[in-house]
């Protein structure tokens, strides 16, 4: 149940669409046979987070997240443990995740490196939480923290990483000026044995995608951070292209924000190889409704985009739902904006079809520079061809 002082905070539709979300995941728990059903309520667009406030969005995804501790991780839900643990910032869904990673078979590097960061973040964010029930009210009383979930996940895989083991012990440290919980670990206790690694989930390099064609938007009206106006197929058929995507209101400084300052880095790569003529680098807001020109370029230009024929933030002009829908995109929607979104970018080829896709976790500018330097050089030899 969902405690009363919360509903009286949310719309009543809200309010009964929660609980009743709740309730299915409790009943979901309780038969790990049917974990993969909490796999896909993992999803951004699936349906108990749609129209919901980005901190209702954010509770249910960390109670479901909480349930792989006793139904056990699989593999399809990692990715969004890494995501979690590596850009989240609430403290219920970062100690979810955390406590995700003890159902866990083998736990990977990636998972290691990504619950240090968590560590150090939510040291200065620390929260009360529980997971027992859905309900906000009692979790004070249960004396648990999300540091405390961490430390605990952290102490168990500490020998694996001494960057893990002193992000451990720093966060150890400072829970003597944090509530106390009772799952915290003594700092003297020996750690104990971390599962082996399975080798996977390293630095992202972007998963081949599917060639989706750009036909269905290729008349859509975008406009871009100077007020022009043109069609989808007048901007990014004829080159390779990188198309991110960010919202100027996102409050994570790990997702939108380091989104257009890694595009930033990309296109110094891109000049420094000589194909600034050759590259498309774009971002197109999830909220065209709030995010005008003005916006777009004001948010660009303070992290270092440079704008010309070839570089550009968009909105489209007219809904957002088509390019989602044709890329699949990974994004939610509340009652005002955005409630939940992954981190994602495109390469798409000279067609305008996607040929890589980076999701989850933050990607990086050196991987995407090799592939679109390879392709825009692909591309000039067989023009001259």
């Amino acid at each position: 149940m969902i405690d009363r002082e919360h509903q009286a905070g949310m719309s009543p539709k809200a309010a009964e669409r929660t609980e009743a979300a709740a309730m299915q995941i409790d009943l979901l728990r309780a038969a790990p046979e049917r974990r993969d059903e909490l796999v896909a309520l993992l999803d951004e667009q699936a349906a108990l987070y749609q129209g919901l406030g980005t901190r209702d969005a954010e509770r249910l995804r960390g109670y479901v997240l909480a349930s792989f501790e006793t139904v056990g991780l699989p593999r399809e839900a990692l990715p969004f443990v890494l995501e979690e643990l590596e850009t989240g910032l609430d403290p219920y869904p970062v100690a979810a995740a955390a406590k995700a990673l003890r159902g866990a078979r083998e736990v990977p590097d990636a998972a290691i490196r990504a619950l240090a960061k968590a560590l150090r973040r939510i040291t200065s964010n620390n929260d009360y939480v529980r997971y027992d029930t859905f309900a906000l009210g009692g979790a004070s009383a249960s004396g648990t923290t999300a540091l405390d979930e961490l430390v605990r996940t952290a102490g168990a895989l500490a020998s694996r990483s001494a960057t893990l083991a002193e992000a451990f012990e720093s966060a150890n440290a400072d829970r003597d000026r944090l509530p106390q919980g009772p799952g915290a670990l003594d700092p003297s206790r020996p750690a104990e044995a971390g599962p082996a690694s399975c080798g996977c989930c390293g630095a992202p390099e972007g998963r081949l995608a599917s060639p989706v064609d750009s036909e269905a938007v290729a008349g859509l009206l975008l406009e871009d951070q100077a007020g022009r106006t043109f069609a989808f197929d007048a901007f990014f058929p004829g080159r390779p292209s990188v198309l991110a995507f960010f919202y100027t209101r996102c409050m994570n400084p790990e997702k939108c924000s380091l989104t257009i300052t890694k595009l930033a880095r990309l296109q110094r790569l891109i000049r420094e190889a000589g194909l600034e003529d050759c590259v498309n680098v774009a971002a197109l807001t999830y909220d065209p409704a709030y995010d005008g020109p003005d916006r777009l370029r004001a948010y660009g230009a303070e992290r270092g985009m440079r704008f010309d024929a070839r570089n550009k933030l968009l909105r489209t002009l007219g809904p957002f739902e088509p390019v989602r829908a044709l890329f699949n995109l990974k994004v939610g929607f509340g009652p005002a904006t955005v409630n939940r979104h992954r981190v994602e970018a495109l390469i798409l080829d000279e067609r305008g079809r996607s040929q890589r896709y980076f999701a989850g976790t933050q990607w990086l500018e050196t991987d995407i520079s090799q592939i679109v330097i390879s392709m825009a050089g692909q591309s000039a030899g067989t023009r001259r061809a």
